[in-house]
Parts: C-alpha cells; sequence; structure tokens
C-alpha cells in the first residue's frame, strides 16, 4: 500500500513539475518574442535564442513522455505546443521585416531539404512511441518547413560576406495603405533580373523622402547560401 502511494505521490509531483516547466517555457517565450519583434537591440542573438526553443521542447517532451503534449491530443495535459508555435511565428515575423529575398526558389529547395533533417532529429531526441507517427509527420512537416524557412533566410542573410552591388530602380508609383496592417509601399520599375515591375513595402521616413520618378538605391547581396537578398535605400 506504502509503495503505491509513493508511487501516485512521486506522479503528482512530475505531473506539478511538468505544468510549472511548460509555464515556465512558455513565459520565456513571450519574453523573448517581445525582444525579437519589438526592440531593434541585438535581434540577431533573440533569433539564435528562439532557434533554440524548439529543442528544448523536444527535449522536455522526451523527459517527460506522456505528461507533456504538444499536439492538443489531451487539454489535461501541460502543452508544449504553443512555445514551439510562438517561436517560429517570431522568427518568420523577424526575417520578413528584415530582408527582402530576390528570388525564393533555393529558400524552398533549402527549407524542404531542411524540413526532412528536423523531422528525423524530432523522432532521435524525443522518442515519442510510434502509435501517433503519422500524426506526428503531418505536424512537424508544417512546423518544421517554417522553421527551416526562417532558419535559412537568417543565415543567408545575416551571416552574408559577399560584397553589395549597386542598382537603382525608378519609382513609378507610390501609395499608402490604411488599417489593421498598413503600409507604406513603392512600385518599382523591373530592375536587375526581374522581368515585371514590384511593389516594395518601405519605412515611413524612405517614403517621405522619395517621390514618383525619383531613383532609389538598392544594394544587393548574393547571400551566403546563394540566395540574392536586397535592401533599398
Amino acid at each position: 500500500m506504502s509503495k503505491k502511494r509513493a508511487n501516485r505521490s512521486q506522479e503528482h509531483i512530475s505531473y506539478k513539475q511538468a505544468k510549472n516547466t511548460v509555464r515556465a517555457v512558455n513565459i520565456i517565450v513571450f519574453a523573448i518574442l517581445a525582444w525579437l519583434i519589438f526592440t531593434s537591440i541585438t535581434t540577431q542573438l533573440a533569433f539564435l535564442i528562439m532557434a533554440l526553443v524548439p529543442f528544448a521542447c523536444m527535449y522536455l517532451l522526451r523527459e517527460y513522455k506522456g505528461i507533456i503534449v504538444y499536439d492538443h491530443e489531451d487539454g489535461n495535459k501541460p502543452n508544449i505546443g504553443l512555445a514551439c508555435v510562438i517561436a517560429v511565428c517570431g522568427m518568420v515575423i523577424r526575417i520578413g521585416s528584415d530582408y527582402s529575398i530576390y528570388s525564393y526558389t533555393l529558400v524552398w529547395i533549402y527549407g524542404i531539404a531542411g524540413t526532412v533533417l528536423f523531422i528525423f532529429l524530432f523522432e532521435v531526441i524525443t522518442k515519442l512511441p510510434q502509435e501517433s507517427l503519422v500524426l506526428r509527420l503531418v505536424i512537424n512537416s508544417f512546423y518544421g518547413f517554417f522553421y527551416c524557412f526562417a532558419m535559412v533566410i537568417f543565415f543567408n542573410c545575416a551571416f552574408n560576406k559577399n560584397p553589395s552591388n549597386y542598382f537603382t530602380a525608378k519609382i513609378i508609383d507610390k501609395y499608402e495603405t490604411k488599417g489593421k496592417s498598413s503600409s507604406n509601399n513603392f512600385v518599382l520599375e523591373r530592375w536587375h533580373t526581374q522581368t515585371k515591375n514590384e511593389t516594395e513595402h518601405v519605412t515611413q521616413k524612405l517614403y517621405d523622402s522619395k517621390s514618383i520618378g525619383d531613383y532609389i538605391d538598392i544594394d544587393y547581396y548574393d547571400g551566403l547560401l546563394g540566395i540574392g537578398w536586397y535592401e533599398l535605400k
């Protein structure tokens, strides 16, 4: 009887520890998200820390196997899925605001290859039961792709060592959009190897400094992974 009580007590402690651990992870991830999205201070460091979150979640899924979940299969168990989703959303938002990619062809190729590796690492690290393998593959294919998508663009652009190439493009139109997702936009005449005019989102300062018919400066980089990207000035 005492042994059963001890086991139940141990299970209760483990569940409580798991719940507190998940709560702490969620708080930390939200704090990093605020650092990553709403500041401009060492955001590359914040990005790298956020990139470690999925692997921390994998470790917790293994250590608290059967207690912590990530796919909402049991609403009564601590769920680490929120931390994973917040992490990848923060990463995608950050690279979307920092870098303009010239062509996404290589991003797709690297992203798909990285997703396969991500799924493999998830299975190796978590060592979860095979009964739910199909569901995990579906979830991790979706989540893993956006994670790898952000990682590929980040490493390609943030660690670029290639010198820039200089281009100019004529502003053939400019307009503002108002509402929940307001933005300032330039319509640029095709430049480099583009075959059509492109609309670019720009900062308020740059928008106010240019008029239709002006030319805008463009610094174009080949990128660490050969994925071209550029900055408007």
